[in-house]
């Protein structure tokens, strides 16, 4: 898993989220959702959603 922090805990200088993730984050964080809730809202399968929280 990536994340947006170097070794030393400076923030890098390019973090890239796109839409999808974004709303991965925001229904599975934000919302509260399971899983499965949130893979009905996105319409999609739920280990596609769980795919791209893993990311």
């Amino acid at each position: 898993m990536k994340w947006p922090l170097s070794p030393e805990g400076e923030i890098s200088e390019e973090f890239l989220l796109t839409i999808e993730k974004f709303e991965v984050m925001r229904l599975s964080f934000l919302e509260n959702l399971s899983w499965g809730e949130a893979a009905i809202r996105m319409e999609v399968h739920q280990s596609t959603f769980q795919r791209a929280l893993e990311k």
